[in-house]
């Protein structure tokens, strides 16, 4: 919205605070509106929309981005190009699960659905943006997130501390034939409780 107001204002557009919307003399609006909850996106329920725009949509479940879609929509014979954008950063770890569908949708080409793109931008792309202060201030980060935001990398990943998946050779049949059983612990346990519950490893 702070940007919207440094493009705008002057112009022949008016602002709307209250609705957080910009009405234009043609007629056209531009609104602001935000995915708080489970349920923000039933906010959106009777309004047709020729741009939707997301911006950090790793932040959102992936429910609440594609039911925008359905709000895309004209009136027959209106010549206005219909078009669904969304940026985001990899998603960290406390987005894993809200943000996993997105490489999928849009930046693995073996799986996202045909005639979206996908477009990366780095450091390099922005030549507006102090490079050098933006480096300085990356390398504040961990090695993760770092990679994640200075080369937009989408497979990087945390460690896990338990076990070491180049330690696993993994098979195509989960169960070969020699195997008659298998026998395993599961050490995670808690104590008994006073009435006799609890789990045992």
């Amino acid at each position: 919205m702070e940007r919207s107001h440094e493009w705008l204002v002057g112009s022949d557009a008016r602002w709307d605070a209250e609705k957080h919307r910009w009405y234009f003399p043609s007629g056209a609006t531009l609104s602001f509106s935000h995915m708080e909850g489970p349920r923000a996106h039933l906010d959106h329920q009777s309004a047709a929309y020729q741009f939707v725009a997301i911006d950090e949509v790793a932040a959102i479940p992936e429910y609440q981005a594609l039911y925008l879609h359905s709000r895309l929509r004209r009136l027959e014979g209106v010549n206005v190009p219909i078009r669904f954008r969304s940026a985001s950063n990899p998603p960290t770890r406390e987005q894993a699960l809200t943000g996993a569908w997105l490489k999928a949708r849009y930046v693995n080409p073996q799986t996202r659905p045909t005639g979206i793109v996908y477009i990366p931008a780095l450091l390099e792309d922005n030549p507006h943006l102090d490079a050098v202060d933006y480096e300085r201030s990356l390398a504040a980060l961990d090695p993760v997130t770092r990679r994640q935001l200075r080369w937009g990398d989408w497979d990087v990943a945390v460690a896990g501390r338990m076990f070491d998946r180049a330690a696993f050779h993994l098979v195509e049949h989960p169960f070969p034939d020699v195997v008659r059983g298998v026998r395993y612990w599961d050490l995670a346990a808690t104590e008994d409780s006073a009435d006799g519950g609890g789990a045992r490893g």
